[in-house]
């Protein structure tokens, strides 16, 4: 737990938790958050969730703004987990179109519910994948060069 923080090229001592983006972290969170899934449940309430990114499912708008502050208390309270309240919000399929979550675009057209990966996480995909062929192409050629 102690391996350190890349940040900017540079490696910065750490002296709790897990580091972001290793394998570790997402398991932890389950575990961890497995009692908030059990909670949920119990109460008769849908939950979608990947480590610490939480999506709870409501029938109405009001029902949701109720859910996002029980989930917040619980979460704080009993958990001793501090909810973004920035990035925290109630949102309506019904009213909008679609919202976004790990990337992907959850909504209700005129067929019924749908998921998709949403535009800008397809852009930002694409932008990496030329990025990565420009280098592999960069590479073959040296390669090439160098065995003739």
């Amino acid at each position: 737990m102690k391996s350190g923080v890349l940040e900017n090229e540079i490696c910065r001592e750490t002296e709790e938790g897990s580091p972001q983006g290793g394998p570790l972290s997402p398991l932890l969170a389950n575990i961890y958050l497995n009692e908030f899934n059990q909670e949920m449940k119990s109460r008769g309430v849908n939950v979608i969730r990947y480590a610490d990114d939480i999506v709870v499912l409501a029938k109405s708008k009001r029902a949701g703004t109720r859910l996002l502050e029980t989930s917040r208390k619980y979460l704080e309270n009993k958990l001793r987990l501090q909810m973004n309240t920035k990035k925290s919000k109630v949102v309506s399929v019904v009213a909008q179109k679609h919202f976004k979550f790990l990337g992907f675009a959850l909504g209700k057209s005129g067929s019924g519910m749908y998921i998709r990966t949403h535009r800008d996480a397809l852009a930002k995909a694409k932008k990496k994948l030329k990025e990565l062929t420009k280098i592999l192409a960069e590479f073959y050629v040296f390669y090439l060069k160098s065995k003739f």
